[in-house]
């Protein structure tokens, strides 16, 4: 090699070259000759290299959205581990990239002290040998990096970071990195279950005490970017620290107080959390380890303002006609995007949550709610018995409001009851269907039981903002089953339907245990999965609790996305509107700072404008535009 050979020059060798053996090859010998002196140079002043936008990559690897990856499992069978396994080689080769791309790509231009280098070529270093034992790992048991699909979630926030080193730092070298630290326990203990001894060894010796040490550098050198900036722009006098383990937390306070910080580490954190807030999609999961994080410098000071309090789970609920225990809970939560959980058992200690929940979300899960296991799974049951009869006799199943009846659309077929809280409409579809006896008792008994959940959610919430003597009793309430035809042949990400909010107060969803694919859009906008939890009902606000808080409540936007080659089944009831189809903004949200927003008007008249200029045969991708429609009946 060239005497002249800087470490830009290497770092962009490594990010250039697709194969990922390869990759990891090249990075371990430019580690080698950097930390050996053989490159003495990290860059030239008068260098003008061209950064890849993204790193070669092999195209043999499938890659999906991250909310159609197929779940993993929990290591019970050979298979499970295997994806496992190839998650984590998959981590492993973006993590080569990401390693020599803050080199490359930051290092020059933030004109970095040589101990940056130093650590990221040591992080990097990591990283390649990481992924060649988990490469040979994974054949070794038979499978090889390519054989199950896989998400670039990773450098899709590393591009979003692309022209900022501390956001780069916050969000990838210390939300993920720390993220991995979470969850490696839980994955070590799945390969050990399940018989795989040596690679849980090789995770639990080898990969889990070095990736602290990648976590400790995030930290650090986030630190030295606040400390500079704090010293106006002057050099800070970070010294090299040793990112071990054992020593990462008392090193990093040690270097905090050795560059005058002690006085000034709230302002490092709260720069943290304002890069993290801008940067990081949504809050940050439970449950979290504390003490590798504590090991890596990233006390809780750091992340527990960020985390999502709502997701803090009761310690049991007994929704499934047993008790489940809360960390069993948090598990299934946990696969997909956290919202707010309610217990109905403990109201009174629930409302800030709640209040919480229906202003800020606009979704939550359910638990104790006093609906029997039993007749949730019959429920379904029979919906999906009603999806089977002659189309002739569903279309029997006649609109009493607007698309209130059998519908029929691309991928998509509805029944519906107008108002679930008469037994006369109740009966009145179950005769025009000639539905079966044991399908009628339990449509009948189902439709009692949750009108009387509705009614009881709807009041707990008018309570928890003051409103004590408002009655939802005489609301109506639309039943509406629906079955999305998900086929072979439907392509997955497929999506059902329009992006909207529901024409409700709050919808209560009965949701398919067994096949996925409700997304709602949360607080940056973005659609995250919303995983069944079986035993519990979801909430959603609509539009019409918007206009009756006078704009205070979130009417939350959803969409329904194939993600299986199978039909899935659903149960909604929806609070539509008092019997006289009255709505209006409440007297109690309304004063001299917050003026009422919305007219009076007739639901009927609301619903008629919302859904008639929309054909539901031809509304599949169309992205519903409620906030004009609403604006039609501000004051």
């Amino acid at each position: 090699m060239s005497d002249t050979e800087t470490l830009l020059e290497a770092a962009l060798e490594v990010l250039n070259t697709a194969d990922p053996i390869q990759k990891a090859r090249l990075g371990e010998a430019a580690a080698k000759r950097w930390l050996q002196g053989e490159i003495s140079v990290p860059f030239r002043q008068d260098d003008d290299l061209p950064i890849p936008n993204r790193p070669a990559r092999l195209s043999s690897v499938k890659l999906v959205a991250p909310s159609l990856m197929p779940k993993l499992g929990k290591g019970g069978s050979l298979q499970s581990r295997l994806a496992m396994l190839h998650s984590l080689v998959h981590t492993e080769s973006w993590a080569i990239d990401l390693s020599w791309d803050i080199i490359a790509r930051f290092g020059r231009k933030e004109s970095m002290p040589r101990d940056f280098f130093t650590d990221f070529v040591k992080v990097a270093q990591d990283e390649g040998r990481h992924f060649v034992l988990l490469v040979r790992r994974l054949e070794e048991l038979g499978s090889y990096y390519g054989a199950f699909p896989a998400h670039d979630g990773l450098w899709d926030s590393a591009n979003q970071t692309s022209n900022d080193l501390s956001a780069r730092l916050a969000v990838e070298h210390c939300v993920h990195e720390a993220r991995g630290l979470d969850v490696l326990p839980t994955t070590i203990s799945r390969f050990r279950n399940g018989g795989d001894e040596d690679t849980a060894n090789l995770l639990e010796t080898v990969i889990y005490p070095e990736e602290i040490t990648h976590c400790a550098a995030g930290v650090k050198w986030f630190t030295y970017l606040c400390q500079r900036k704090i010293n106006g722009h002057q050099d800070a006098n970070i010294s090299s620290v040793c990112l071990s383990p054992e020593n990462g937390a008392q090193k990093q306070q040690a270097v905090n107080r050795s560059d005058g910080l002690v006085g000034k580490k709230n302002v490092v954190i709260e720069a943290f959390h304002d890069t993290v807030r801008r940067y990081f999609r949504g809050p940050l999961k439970p449950p979290f380890n504390v003490e590798a994080r504590k090991a890596a410098g990233f006390g809780p000071d750091w992340y527990e303002p960020l985390a999502s309090r709502e997701v803090k789970f009761p310690g049991q609920y007994k929704g499934n006609n047993r008790e489940v225990e809360g960390e069993e809970l948090a598990i299934m939560a946990t696969e997909g995007f956290l919202v707010p959980v309610i217990d109905l058992d403990k109201f009174e200690e629930e409302k800030e949550k709640l209040i919480e929940a229906i202003i800020t979300y606009g979704s939550f899960r359910v638990i104790n709610h006093g609906v029997p296991q039993k007749l949730m799974s019959d429920m379904k049951a029979s919906a999906e018995h009603l999806f089977e009869l002659p189309f002739e006799v569903k279309q029997c199943n006649t609109n009493v409001i607007i698309n209130g009846g059998h519908v029929v659309a691309s991928l998509y077929e509805g029944l519906g009851i107008y108002d679930a809280s008469s037994p006369t409409e109740i009966h009145n579809f179950c005769s025009l269907l000639d539905v079966s006896s044991h399908d009628r008792e339990i449509l009948s008994t189902y439709a009692s039981k949750v009108h009387d959940l509705i009614v009881d959610l709807a009041s707990k919430i008018a309570e928890c903002l003051g409103i004590m003597s408002y009655s939802f009793q005489e609301w109506h309430s639309h039943l509406r089953m629906n079955r999305y035809n998900f086929t072979k042949e439907t392509i997955i990400g497929s999506i059902s339907g329009v992006v909207h909010t529901d024409n409700s107060f709050i919808t209560i969803l009965l949701e398919d245990e067994s096949v996925d694919g409700l997304e709602i859009m949360d607080l940056t906008g973005n659609f995250v999965s919303i995983d069944p939890v079986p035993g519990t009902f979801l909430a959603n606000m609509g539009d019409i609790a918007k206009i009756w808080s006078n704009g205070r409540f979130h009417n939350v936007r959803h969409r329904v996305v194939c993600k299986k080659a199978m039909p899935r089944t659903t149960v909604a009831l929806f609070m539509l509107a008092p019997k006289d189809n009255k709505i209006e903004p409440q007297a109690k949200f309304i004063d001299f700072e917050h003026p009422k927003l919305y007219r009076s008007f007739d639901y009927n008249e609301y619903r008629m404008l919302k859904l008639s200029n929309l054909s539901l045969t031809e509304k599949e991708h169309i992205d519903v535009n409620e906030a004009a429609i609403m604006a039609l009946f501000t004051t």
